[in-house]
């Protein structure tokens, strides 16, 4: 059989082997795959379900319903995935039936949802009505609050108005009582001058009728004309009657005459002061009345503000009770209401409108009937309570039932790769050991042939052509090739031949052109290659010489000059180190004189603090004689005020207390001039405390100005220091710098003098280099020359 069929049956069977593998491993994957799917979809169908548990858990505790629809949406999309998996479990009754049984729980589960969403739905109803109810309330007591805020404006108004008229009242009360003293004062001067006491007697009762009039005047601008019009009537008749010529009766006539006059003046005063009294009670009953308003209003503002407050708190309070469903927001709802319910009585039986009462009282019932409705949130609480705790239980059981469904997909899957694994490598393995076998056969028969005629291709070619050929009677593709190389061995023995003639004849001469042309080229070479480097070196070495001279000039040049700088920078330095000595020196009593100004001027500060300190001990004496002054001041009052009322008394005691009138007259001039004093003292003191004021800002801007110099000398005390160190180190810099200059002057010279030596040499070297050229052109001139004669030869 030749090559072609073995290899072509080989790889036929090796196909058919390969098809089957595929075959078999196609069905198996098949399975595999459908299983996956089958897993996707229970681990899909477990996702969904805990996907369900969250956006219950999120619905349940939210009044949002956005999240009622998710709630709604997930129950959908397990439902789907549920008939979706049910659907891929035809040969599993066992999955399938579970696949059921979570869409009758998925059943039992949306029940328990829309029976909590009834419940829900209830509750926010309820919340709504409460709601409105309690806005209502706080817009009706907010109406309340602000009628009483304009009751409270008006009330205030009307209680400065009363604050007012009772001021006034008190004024013309006290216009009034002066009046009846001075006419009694008038009366008691009355006695005196008509009991024969001269003309000065006369002169003063003058005087005191004037000025009775002049307080009936003022009345009569404080009150009406009306009411003191008979009053003055009474005092200008007794005026009349006064400057009229005494009769016959003389004195005592006169004084009969007077006395009715007198006493129509005293009944005059007396009605203008029950009227003023009068006044003064009406002023005194409305200011009460307004104070009461106010009190009254305020009260009912304060309650509006709680019932407001209380029924936040109690809106607060549902809300935890209706969403949060917390144990204690029962109990603190149903104090809320009951404040609310106080504080809507208190302004219920408030100074308000009748309209308002009758809508409070409507509010005040439903508040009672909201808070009535506490229990029914707390069973509809419990109710919901029983419903999630039902929920849960339904949750996780079709998380147990999804998590059991994926896990006995997962097991089957986990068999189905472990059957699919076997049956793969199975048919693997047997492809490959049937391929193995044809391809060791067919292999071996066609390489141990090819070895062999491989093994006598190599040793024609490396020479032995005594080798004999293989495979020579073989009747296939392998039998062809070995005659061919049978062929090429006779070629191959016949070109030997001709060509050791030939190479033996042309070796002779090749050998001896080639060692005469080899010796010649490495002669031409080297020889070049020398002389090109000797010509370089010459130039080098000249260059290098002529830089070497110019260097040298110009060092000897440069430290020629810098010899002459480096003398001239060190007699300038010796001279700044004399100077910074000078400076130190000087800069040290500056800083002595710094010190002792900084000294004066802390003792300056010391002392203006002191003086500040005794000036306000001053303040403090002149305000406490100023408080003492006050005081002789309200005593020399009262004992004025006290001698007026003695001056009365004695007035109306008649003779028995004449004595006591002139005492009591003394003691008023004294309690006068004792005022006129105490007003001095008090004016001398104001002058005092105003220039000690004055002093002690002054003493205080000194001392901040001494402050300021005393820390600016501080300062420049610091700067002189610094700057002396500064200078003592600028001193040692200038000696270093003295010490470095005579050194590098030192050198300089030294360096003046290597410079040439230096220059000398490199004139040596530059000679020797010209004649190192000189040379060189010489060498390549006899080298070219020898050479030429060579090559001619």
């Amino acid at each position: 059989m030749s090559i072609r069929a073995r290899v072509f049956g080989g790889f036929g069977l090796t196909l058919l082997l390969t098809v089957a593998v595929a075959v078999i491993g196609w069905h198996t994957l098949t399975g595999f795959a459908r299983r996956v799917d089958t897993a996707n979809a229970a681990q899909m169908l477990a996702g969904e379900i805990g996907d369900l548990a969250l956006a219950t858990d999120r619905a349940l505790k939210s009044d949002d319903g956005r999240r009622d629809e998710a709630l709604r949406a997930a129950i959908g999309r397990v439902r789907a995935s549920a008939g979706t998996f049910s659907g891929r479990l035809a040969d599993d009754p066992a999955s399938a039936a579970a696949a059921a049984g979570i869409g009758t729980a998925l059943d039992g589960f949306e029940a328990a949802v829309k029976a909590f969403g009834t419940q829900k739905a209830e509750k926010r109803a309820l919340q709504d009505r409460h709601a409105a109810l309690i806005a209502d309330l706080q817009m009706t007591v907010s109406g309340i609050g602000t009628a009483q805020e304009r009751q409270l404006t008006e009330a205030g108004k009307a209680l400065e108005r009363a604050l007012a008229d009772q001021k006034t009242a008190g004024n013309t009360g006290v216009v009034v009582a002066f009046a009846i003293r001075s006419a009694l004062e008038m009366q008691v001067l009355q006695v005196s001058f008509l009991a024969g006491n001269g003309d000065d007697g006369r002169l003063e009762m003058q005087s005191k009728v004037n000025s009775v009039a002049v307080l009936l005047r003022r009345l009569g601008a404080m009150t009406s004309l009306e009411a003191v019009e008979p009053a003055l009537t009474a005092l200008e008749a007794y005026r009349d009657k006064l400057d009229e010529p005494m009769g016959p009766g003389g004195r005592a006539e006169r004084q009969e005459e007077l006395a009715p006059l007198f006493g129509g003046l005293i009944v005059g005063l007396r009605q203008i002061e029950q009227a003023q009294n009068n006044a003064q009670t009406a002023a005194q009953v409305s200011l009460r009345q307004q104070q009461d308003r106010v009190a009254s209003g305020t009260s009912l503002l304060i309650a509006s503000g709680k019932a407001i407050a209380a029924a936040k708190e109690a809106q607060m309070q549902e809300q935890r009770l209706i969403l949060a469903r917390e144990a204690d927001a029962a109990q603190a709802l149903d104090a809320a209401a009951d404040a609310l319910t106080n504080q809507a009585e208190t302004i219920l039986y408030g100074d308000i409108d009748a309209e308002a009462q009758k809508v409070l009282r409507a509010l005040s019932e439903k508040v009672r009937g909201f808070k009535d409705s506490i229990p029914e949130i707390v069973k509809a609480n419990e109710a919901q309570g029983a419903i999630l705790a039902d929920l849960d239980r339904r949750s996780a059981a079709l998380v147990s039932a999804a998590q059991g469904i994926g896990a006995g997909e997962l097991a089957q899957l986990a068999a189905e790769r472990h059957r699919a694994l076997w049956l793969l490598a199975g048919g693997v393995a047997l492809a490959c050991a049937i391929g193995a076998a044809l391809a060791l056969m067919i292999g071996r028969g066609i390489t141990r042939p090819i070895d062999q005629l491989s093994g006598a291709m190599r040793a024609l070619a490396g020479g032995d052509l005594a080798t004999e050929v293989p495979a020579q009677g073989r009747r296939d593709e392998i039998g062809a090739m070995a005659g061919t190389v049978r062929v090429f061995r006779e070629a191959l023995v016949a070109k030997d031949e001709a060509d050791r003639a030939s190479a033996q004849e042309a070796a002779a001469k090749a050998e001896r052109a080639a060692r005469l042309d080899a010796v010649t080229r490495s002669f031409e070479a080297n020889v070049v290659a020398m002389t090109e480097t000797l010509a370089e070196a010459a130039a080098g070495m000249e260059a290098t010489a002529r830089t070497m001279t110019q260097a040298a000039e110009t060092t000897n040049g440069r430290s020629t000059e810098v010899a002459g700088a480096a003398e001239q920078t060190l007699a300038n330095v010796q001279m700044v180190a004399a100077a910074s000595e000078e400076l130190s020196v000087s800069i040290g009593g500056i800083a002595a004189q710094v010190a002792q100004s900084s000294d004066i001027a802390r003792t300056a500060v010391d002392q203006a603090r002191r003086t500040d300190e005794t000036v306000q001990r001053l303040v403090k004496s002149a305000d406490q004689i100023g408080d003492i002054v006050a005081l002789i001041s309200s005593i020399a009052s009262q004992t004025n005020l006290l001698a007026l009322n003695a001056t009365i008394e004695a007035a109306r005691a008649g003779e028995a207390g004449r004595g006591f009138a002139v005492v009591a007259a003394e003691v008023k001039d004294l309690a006068s001039q004792t005022s006129r004093a105490t007003a001095e003292i008090a004016q001398q003191i104001g002058h005092i405390q105003e220039t000690t004021s004055g002093v002690v800002q002054a003493i205080r801007e000194i001392s901040g100005v001494i402050e300021q110099m005393s820390e600016i000398a501080g300062g420049v005390a610091g700067a002189v220091d610094q700057q002396g160190s500064a200078t003592q180190e600028i001193a040692r810099n200038v000696q270093h710098a003295a010490q470095g200059t005579q050194a590098v002057t030192t050198g300089i010279v030294a360096v003046q003098r290597e410079a040439g030596s230096t220059g000398a040499a490199a004139a040596e070297v530059l000679g020797a280099a010209d004649r190192l050229g000189r040379y060189a052109a010489d060498l390549e001139r006899e080298v070219a020359e020898f050479l030429k004669g060579v090559k001619a030869a």
